[in-house]
């Protein structure tokens, strides 16, 4: 996702529709320079909190990992933070000068971006969390890093949107245009990071640069209030779907109101609607990293093109929405607006299918199959949901002066149900559901607004249609119920699948996790590994944990990333193994479930298996428990970032007996990759004396191919004879796999990317990897 919820970040632009119609009376260069100016505060505020909130992931993984269950929580508390904000800032836009709240916002928002990389820093350095449950100290740690900025710098949109409506534009059109640069503005900070940001610079440097940036455009806004006096007008009226827009002479009060605003008085209503309608936007962001991951695999490339077809399908809907509550605003385009959206979303799951069984996109590379499917599925669904709230709005709104509190309002409560959908389909909804019967859900949840979208009281509206009601929700329900998964098991992680195949002559269960075959396993013959990395490292493990073995370390081993737990079971079922510990961190409960269930692993077994973040566990691990440590966690074709880094490497370290081994399985191009030689260098740095092990042909045309980082912790006085001699009798037979001297500093000087130390401020895996990921496509 994930970046998964970034969609409402962008969104805090899209609820706000507001249908008043302004005197008209003065000329186009007047009008041009407010609208530029606080469009550009609603653009680049939305910006920085993309930036920030991207940023904060990478800040807090040294501190509380980087499991779902922290993405999840970092992005909940980023949009519970721009709840109170909108909320707030509308109350505030009403009241005082827009001018000066935005620039006082903005000066707000560049100390808050900066206080997050102190109170990160202090987190990282502090004990005062170590005795808490997990949970709590995801929850603490997230609020005390994200809800501030985004609270402070989601004050500006309401803010903005109430500054330009006082400026004479007709504001269901001049909101939407605000929303849709806003949106367009997290669009532009979501490539901004993903491609530049984080490949260039430390995540204290993006931070610096983002605050830096907030503080010059305060400098930039006016110093004087847009004030809401308009020249006064003879009175005129103009009628569109049973609303009238009055423009009155001075009053001494209110220059403008609505004559007819049918949800002025019925906010839980108008709440209701938003609310629900972002509920559904959320789920279906979410849900469509799940649903494309088994069809182009989870790199980066993914979440930014979801991310983006989905913000650009939103700006697009936050500009109709506007046009259409200023041209036809009323209950009747609200509805057909509602009923496209459900059909849009309906419609996900057969253009799925249908496009799989035709493979329209087999033949696509990489990136424009990732667009195509993204723009096929998500873009239309994202358009007519991003216009329901501007029209809600207007409908909403009857006086100029409470335009500000009702549209924080209303966006406050959109905020909440994204914030529901998310948090919802993440922990719950796809495994209870499974995807596709998530998206359907999804649709059909939207046709209730149907009828609730009326002039009408919700009692005698509901009276009324109560039996057709309940039959609708009894076919639904059993249409919903004979849905069928496509996969064995779909876990918040991964799509899982359990295949037949045959390898080396045997028959085999392959374990696939979304597009990747993780591990294969012979049902009848534990001791058959499959994969050349796999017997390396059994063979490693034999020379250093059984019981001939001429070392003091403990026979404890660890393995990061169960997948089919092929090679923990191996080690069980080997006699001369039979005393040594088998712990094995797997992050997802899932497909710890499948081995049970389906890859043979017995329920009674002395494999120790903890479903938690690799990180946290390696934080927690007593000092010198282990005598080796096995990583192997992968996600598709890369490794994830927060696993990769020096600090991660000294944890390792720290966990490991003195002689005790670290093996790094990594997948890269010899010749002409860029993230084996920074991996290199990087445990270099914590392990001194490094050995490459390459698992078959070295990849010399540029192919891809599996290499083991093999890394001793050595005892301080120890001599380097001894050294060398303890680490022959650990290597082994493995010896002729290792590339030579001559290979490695080749390898470390190929590229100037080999001179990088991946840290825990600056860790580009996923673009260190791209260039071998896409090749290999």
């Amino acid at each position: 996702m994930s970046a998964v919820a970034i969609r409402q970040l962008s969104s805090s632009q899209g609820v706000i529709g507001k249908r008043l119609a302004i005197s008209k009376g003065t000329s186009r260069e007047w009008l041009i320079q407010p609208r530029v100016r606080f469009g550009l505060v609603s653009a680049w505020s939305n910006l920085a909190l993309l930036v920030l909130q991207q940023a904060s992931f990478r800040l807090l993984a040294p501190v509380i990992g980087s499991s779902l269950e922290t993405w999840s929580t970092i992005v909940g508390v980023f949009l519970l933070g721009i709840a109170a904000g909108n909320a707030v800032g509308g109350h505030l836009a009403d009241r005082y000068s827009s001018a000066r709240l935005v620039r006082w916002g903005l000066l707000a928002g560049c100390g808050s971006s900066l206080g997050m990389v102190w109170v990160s820093e202090a987190l990282k350095h502090s004990t005062w969390m170590a005795a808490w449950p997990l949970t709590l100290q995801i929850l603490t740690a997230a609020g005390l890093v994200c809800f501030l900025p985004a609270f402070l710098l989601s004050l500006l949109t309401p803010v903005a949107v109430r500054a330009v409506m006082s400026e004479r534009l007709t504001a269901g059109s001049a909101a939407g245009l605000i929303y849709a640069l806003g949106t367009v503005g997290s669009l532009i900070g979501n490539y901004a990071t993903g491609f530049w940001m984080i490949p260039q610079f430390a995540v204290g440097e993006i931070v610096l640069m983002i605050a830096a940036s907030l503080w010059m455009l305060a400098l930039v806004v006016p110093g004087t209030s847009t004030g809401l006096a308009l020249e006064t007008r003879t009175n005129a009226i103009v009628e569109t779907d049973g609303l009238a827009r009055v423009r009155r002479g001075d009053t001494g009060r209110d220059d403008l109101s609505l004559a007819d605003a049918p949800l002025a008085g019925r906010l839980v209503l108008a709440a209701t609607i938003v609310g629900l309608c972002s509920f559904v936007s959320g789920t279906l962001e979410s849900a469509a990293f799940r649903i494309l991951a088994p069809l182009v695999g989870v790199s980066i490339y993914l979440s930014t093109g979801v991310v983006g077809v989905v913000l650009c399908g939103i700006a697009v809907g936050n500009y109709w929405g506007g046009r259409v509550a200023d041209r036809q605003g009323g209950f009747h385009a609200l509805r057909w607006t509602v009923g496209l959206a459900a059909v849009a979303t309906l419609l996900i799951v057969p253009l799925l299918r249908n496009t799989l069984e035709s493979r329209l996109l087999d033949s696509w590379p990489l990136i424009p199959k990732i667009v195509g499917w993204s723009f096929l599925l998500f873009f239309v669904p994202s358009l007519l949901l991003g216009m329901i709230s501007p029209q809600v709005i207007r409908l909403a709104v009857a006086k100029t002066q409470d335009a500000g509190r009702v549209a924080g309002l209303l966006y406050a409560w959109s905020t909440v149900g994204c914030v529901a959908g998310i948090l919802a389909t993440a922990w719950c909804l796809i495994e209870w559901l499974g995807v596709q019967r998530l998206v359907m859900a999804c649709g059909f949840s939207l046709l209730p607004l149907l009828v609730l979208a009326s002039k009408e009281s919700i009692g005698p509206l509901v009276r009324r249609n109560a039996w057709k009601g309940l039959v609708a929700s009894l076919v639904i329900v059993a249409y919903l119920v004979q849905m069928r998964s496509p996969y064995a098991l779909e876990t918040r992680y991964f799509s899982i699948a359990v295949l037949d195949g045959v390898r080396e002559g045997r028959a085999v269960k392959e374990l696939v996790l979304d597009r990747l075959v993780h591990s294969v396993v012979d049902l009848k013959d534990p001791s058959w590994l499959g994969y050349k990395h796999e017997e390396t490292q059994g063979e490693m493990t034999r020379n250093l944990l059984d019981g001939s073995a001429q070392t003091d370390v403990p026979r404890e081993l660890l393995v990061i990333g169960g997948g089919g737990y092929t090679f923990p079971k191996w080690v069980e079922h080997q006699p001369d193994l039979a005393q040594v510990g088998i712990d094995v961190v797997e992050i997802d409960p899932g497909v710890t479930e499948i081995a049970y269930r389906e890859l043979g692993l017995s329920r009674d077994t002395r494999i120790r298996s903890f479903n938690l973040d690799g990180r946290q566990f390696v934080k927690q691990a007593k000092p010198g428990r282990y005598g080796m440590i096995i990583q192997d966690a992968v996600n598709d074709f890369s490794v994830p970032y927060h696993l990769m880094t020096r600090e991660y490497n000294d944890l390792v370290r720290n966990a490991l007996a003195d002689d005790g081994v670290y093996l790094l399985t990594v997948i890269d191009s010899v010749s002409s990759g860029r993230f084996l030689p920074a991996a290199l260098r990087t445990m270099q740095g914590s392990f001194g004396d490094v050995r490459v092990l390459a698992l078959r042909d070295h990849g010399q045309d540029g192919s891809r191919s599996l290499f083991i980082l093999a890394g001793r912790k050595s005892s301080a006085n120890e001599m380097r004879s001894e050294a060398d001699s303890k680490w022959g009798e650990i290597l082994g037979t493995t010896r002729d796999r290792m590339l030579s001297n001559a290979d490695v500093e080749a390898l470390l000087t190929h590229s100037a990317d080999a001179a990088i130390t991946l840290t825990d401020a600056y860790s580009p895996v996923d673009t260190l990897m791209s260039g071998t990921f896409i090749g290999g496509e």
